[in-house]
C-alpha cells in the first residue's frame, strides 16, 4: 500500500514543460505539430517545472483563514471566490476533511498542519485552485489537490481525464518513469485517484500531473512530474474546457517593484519618538483576512497605527489591502508563507518560508517587511532569520481561542504598559469588533499606538524582541 510523502514545491502555473524521458503515441501526426490532430507526447521527470503565476486578485474579505494554537495546531487559508460558491464550498470541505484526519491522528506537540492555496486558472468564468496540505511530524506527509469550477459546477483533477483513457495514460506514465527511477521494471499498479489528484495545464496547453512520492516509483525516487504535450486524446469535456481557460489565464507580473515605490505612507515623516511618548504596539497575524479592512478603517479613523504580520498567499491574493496598510502608515511584517513551526523545519526550509513572503511583499510595497514573526512564536537560537529581526509579543490576547471581543479588550487593557507588543489576529470577527474599544481605552490612558519599527527603531537583523527595551 502506497503512502504519499513530502510533496515538492510546485508553483502556481507551469510555464515550461519538464525535460525528461519522452514517448510519442504512434497513432497521430508528428509530435512537433500543433492542434487537435497532433499526437500526445508523454514525459516524466523528478525535477519541478519552471513556473509563472496566474493573476487572481481578491478583496481581503474573500480570503478565508482559520488557525489554532492549541494542540493540535493548524493553520489554513482558502479563497471564497466571487460567483463560484460551489467551488469555494468544495475547497472548504477538502480542508475540513484534512483537518479531521489530522486531529484524529495527532502525533504530539511538534506536529502541525498547514494549508495554503494558489490559483492555476482564472479565465472564461472558470477558476482552478490548488490546495497544498502539509502535516509536519516525525513522519511528515504532504499532499496537493487541485479543484476547478464556475458558478454552476465543480470538478476534480481526476475528472479532467476521460474515464476511458485513464488506465492507458497511467500505463504510459509508469513506463516513462522507469528511467527516472533508475531503470528496471515499471512501478505498476497506481490508481487514477492516486495519479490524478493535481492536474493543471501550462499556458501552451501541456498537461502537468504532479504525482506524490511512492505512487509511480519507490519513495527514494521522490516526487514525479508527468507532462503530456498535445493531451486532447486523454481529456474529458471538462478537461478540454479547463485547458482552454488555462491557455487564456492572465499571468501575474513577476518583475520587481521599482525602487521609487508609488505606495508612500500618507503620514511618512511623522514617526513617533517613543523615548518621549508613551508607546504601545498592536500587532495582527495571519492576514490579510476577511476583517483586515474593518480594522484598518478603525485605525485610520482614530489616527492609530499597528503592524500586520502577513502570510504570503494572503498577500498575493489581496495586494490592494497591503497597499492600503502602507498608505495609512501601518507596519507590514512577514509571518512566513505557510505558517509552519520553524523548529520542525530545516534551515533551508525556514529561509524559503521567509524569503518567499518577503519577495511578494517587496513587489507590492517596494520595501522589505519590518520584521518576521515566527508562527506560534517557535524558534531557537539556531533558527535562520533570513536577514530580518524576529518580533514576538508580551501581551497575548488569545483572541484565536476566546473569540470574544470583551475578553480580548480586557486582556489588552489589563496588560498594557509602555513598550508593550500586543498579539492579535485579523482573521477573527471578534478581534475586529474589539479594536475600537481597545484603541479608545489605550488613547484615554495616554498611549500612542505605533508600529513595531517606531517602538523599536534600532532592531538588528539577528535580534529577537518581545517588547521595547527598557529605557
Amino acid at each position: 500500500m502506497r503512502t504519499s510523502r513530502r510533496f515538492a514545491a510546485l508553483a502556481l502555473v507551469v510555464a515550461t514543460a519538464v525535460a525528461g524521458c519522452t514517448t510519442d503515441d504512434p497513432s497521430g501526426s508528428s509530435s512537433g505539430s500543433k492542434g487537435a490532430s497532433a499526437k500526445p507526447s508523454v514525459s516524466v521527470s523528478s525535477s519541478a517545472p519552471k513556473v509563472s503565476p496566474v493573476k487572481l486578485e481578491l478583496d481581503a474579505s474573500d480570503v478565508r483563514a482559520e488557525s489554532s494554537w492549541n494542540a493540535p495546531r493548524y493553520s489554513a487559508q482558502w479563497p471564497a471566490l466571487p460567483g463560484s460558491e460551489k467551488l469555494s464550498e468544495a475547497l472548504e470541505r477538502q480542508i475540513q476533511s484534512w483537518r479531521r484526519d489530522y486531529v484524529g491522528t495527532y502525533s504530539g506537540p511538534r506536529s502541525g498542519m498547514t494549508v495554503v492555496w494558489e490559483p492555476v486558472v482564472n479565465a472564461s468564468g472558470l477558476y482552478g485552485i490548488r490546495l497544498r496540505h502539509t502535516v509536519t511530524a516525525a513522519d511528515s506527509a504532504a499532499t496537493s489537490t487541485t479543484l476547478y469550477g464556475d458558478g454552476d459546477s465543480t470538478f476534480t483533477s481526476l475528472q479532467l481525464i476521460d474515464d476511458s483513457q485513464r488506465a492507458a495514460l497511467i500505463k504510459e506514465i509508469e513506463r516513462q518513469a522507469v528511467q527516472v527511477n533508475g531503470g528496471g521494471e515499471p512501478f505498476e499498479g497506481a490508481t487514477p485517484e492516486e495519479v490524478f489528484t493535481d492536474v493543471s495545464f501550462t499556458p501552451d496547453g501541456t498537461l502537468v500531473a504532479a504525482v506524490a512520492e511512492g505512487t509511480i516509483g519507490p519513495m527514494s525516487a521522490g516526487q514525479h512530474y508527468a507532462t503530456v504535450k498535445n493531451p486532447e486524446r486523454y481529456l474529458s469535456d471538462d478537461g478540454r474546457r479547463v485547458r482552454e481557460a488555462a491557455m487564456k489565464s492572465p499571468a501575474s507580473s513577476t518583475s520587481p517593484a521599482p525602487s521609487t515605490s508609488t505606495t508612500k505612507p500618507e503620514n511618512a515623516g511623522k514617526k513617533t519618538d517613543c523615548t518621549k511618548a508613551k508607546c504601545i504596539a498592536l500587532t495582527f497575524d495571519d492576514g490579510p483576512g476577511p476583517y483586515t479592512n474593518s480594522i484598518l478603517d478603525t485605525l485610520e479613523k482614530k489616527k492609530a497605527r499597528a503592524t500586520f504580520f502577513t502570510l504570503g498567499p494572503a498577500v498575493q491574493a489581496a495586494p490592494a489591502t497591503v497597499r492600503r496598510m502602507v498608505k495609512l502608515g501601518m507596519g507590514v511584517g512577514n509571518h512566513s508563507w505557510s505558517h509552519p513551526q520553524f523548529t520542525t523545519l530545516t534551515d533551508a526550509q525556514v529561509t524559503s518560508e521567509i524569503t518567499r513572503t518577503t519577495d511578494v511583499l517587496k513587489k507590492i510595497t517596494g520595501s522589505d517587511p519590518v520584521a518576521v514573526r515566527p508562527p506560534y512564536g517557535a524558534y531557537t537560537e539556531a533558527t535562520p532569520h533570513a536577514g530580518a529581526p524576529f518580533v514576538l509579543w508580551d501581551i497575548d490576547t488569545e483572541d484565536w481561542k476566546n473569540r470574544n471581543a470583551d475578553t480580548t479588550t480586557k486582556r489588552v487593557v489589563d496588560g498594557a504598559h509602555p513598550g508593550a507588543i500586543v498579539l492579535m489576529h485579523d482573521i477573527h470577527p471578534s478581534t475586529a469588533k474589539a479594536v475600537p474599544g481597545i484603541v479608545d481605552e489605550l488613547q484615554k490612558q495616554g498611549y500612542t499606538l505605533v508600529t513595531i519599527d517606531e517602538l523599536i527603531p534600532s532592531m538588528t537583523k539577528d535580534g529577537v524582541y518581545s517588547s521595547a527595551p527598557t529605557k
